[in-house]
């Protein structure tokens, strides 16, 4: 009997080593898989940029990664550009607001600094004018001249400063990922 025991004792042992190694390869596995789908390419930049407007480095990670990838090559179908896809005129509004010299756009939108630091005086701005990290999104996505649209229209807002709904599916689509990408980059790296 206390032979039996033993062996029971035993392989219960194994069972409970070969289980915690499985949940310790899983881990280690899913760790891995989470850093390459979310990295923290272009740290320096993006940190230096959301201290400077005042921003959670976790929105902006979020934002570029749901932009491009972290591509700073990245070119949309409405000809956005870069790691925070910036057209044109958004680009040449920016600089005005920043007091800025004009800039040839096709030369210089597609340096990573200059993108970043443009996109996160933007999401700054849009944030201090809607007061909230939601309309400040929408207005990125689809513009400011939309959002203040939506807030005027009662079918969207009851008070003029929040929404009962977004909308463009596209953009409520797009404010749902960057709001999903940041809770990731939040808990995976423990950022603000």
């Amino acid at each position: 009997m206390k032979r039996q025991t033993s062996k029971y004792f035993f392989y219960t042992v194994i069972v409970v080593v070969v289980i915690a190694a499985c949940g310790l390869l899983l881990s280690f596995g899913l760790q891995k898989y989470y850093n390459a789908r979310y990295p923290m390419e272009y740290q320096g930049v993006i940190e230096s940029y959301s201290k400077e407007y005042s921003l959670p480095p976790s929105f902006v990670f979020a934002v570029v990664h749901t932009e491009s990838r972290f591509d700073p090559q990245a070119v949309s179908e409405d000809d956005a550009r870069g790691l925070m896809q910036i057209t044109k005129d958004t680009f040449d509004w920016v600089l005005y607001r920043m007091g800025e010299e004009e800039m040839d756009y096709d030369e210089v939108i597609f340096d990573p600094a200059l993108n970043v630091r443009c996109g996160t005086f933007l999401l700054r701005y849009l944030y201090d004018e809607f007061g909230s990290y939601d309309l400040a999104l929408c207005a990125y996505h689809a513009g400011r001249g939309s959002v203040n649209g939506w807030l005027a229209d009662e079918e969207f807002s009851d008070d003029g400063q929040t929404l009962k709904e977004i909308p463009f599916s596209d953009t409520r689509w797009y404010v749902e990922r960057v709001n999903e990408t940041r809770k990731i980059y939040q808990d995976l790296y423990d950022l603000e």
